[in-house]
């Protein structure tokens, strides 16, 4: 009998390092994505292709039925997310944990709507090919992972424009 208190004495103290340390370990930032169509007014797109890379190395390829992706971001790495359909640009996303604190009790939800439009000929957009749409970081002023918005505004002018040239070119009599 004399051996139980302890018993329990030690239960407790293991529960409670593993609740401790399950808060420690466990993925502060979660990645969510909604992909959409530009040519269909923003209706979410089916069968799409993620690919997801952990610092340089393939790790993952689903296909989404629904056009909404998640992901749980653990800190300390690099990760690329690509989003791929046939007939459509592929667009991807870069998210860098490597400066996120690994001990930090603040969440962190990245939400972004990606969206997709149709390949044309004589579109320019190959700079997505080598860069991504958006770019989210650790931000050491409000403690969390957030968009580099300087950065996803200077994508969005760089397609609008591509677009406008596009349109220029393809309908020369409506300038």
């Amino acid at each position: 009998m004399p051996f139980i208190k302890p018993f329990f004495v030690i239960l407790l103290v293991t529960f409670c390092f593993q609740g401790i340390s399950q808060e420690f370990i466990s993925p502060k930032t979660t990645l969510d994505v909604n992909i959409t169509s530009v040519e269909k007014m923003r209706k979410k797109l089916h069968d799409i292709t993620v690919v997801l890379y952990t610092d340089d190395k393939k790790v993952d390829s689903t296909v989404l039925e629904k056009g909404k992706y998640i992901l749980q971001l653990d800190t300390g790495h690099v990760y690329r997310v690509y989003f791929k359909k046939p007939g459509y640009v592929t667009k991807y996303v870069v998210l860098n944990t490597k400066d996120a604190p690994k001990h930090s009790k603040k969440r962190t939800r990245l939400k972004i709507d990606i969206g997709l439009f149709l390949e044309r000929e004589g579109l320019e957009v190959d700079f997505l090919k080598t860069s991504p749409i958006g770019y989210a970081r650790y931000d050491f002023i409000t403690e969390k992972m957030d968009w580099n918005e300087d950065y996803l505004e200077q994508m969005r002018g760089k397609i609008v424009r591509a677009t406008l040239d596009y349109a220029k070119k393809k309908y020369p009599e409506k300038q």
